[in-house]
């Protein structure tokens, strides 16, 4: 069922990344899907993310998120390349923290 898939897909995220989830719904869930309200998304857990997706999106809810967890992800992938400046080479501290921090 895709609710369920659905709910376990946000289950998966940290309180945080629901947020920024969210964010996306509210301001540019990607291509010409119409994004939601955010008096609808107000305090709302993951349960009732879920079900104002299906209510907006029904059969497309799935291809909604995917397209804002990609552009999640992308925003990570920005995130560590700007972490990994050459002059942090040299600190082993970093390496190590970083490695961590990948796993």
């Amino acid at each position: 069922c895709l609710i369920v898939q659905l709910l376990h897909m946000l289950d998966d995220l940290g309180q945080g990344e629901v947020e920024r989830f969210q964010f996306h719904l509210q301001y540019q869930p990607g291509g010409d899907f119409p994004r939601i309200y955010k008096c609808q998304l107000e305090n709302a857990d993951r349960l009732k993310t879920v079900d104002v997706m299906v209510q907006t999106y029904s059969d497309h809810v799935m291809e909604v998120a995917r397209l804002i967890l990609k552009k999640m992800n992308a925003g990570q992938q920005v995130f560590i390349f700007n972490l990994l400046r050459p002059e942090l080479f040299h600190d082993m501290h970093f390496l190590f923290l970083f490695d961590i921090w990948t796993y």
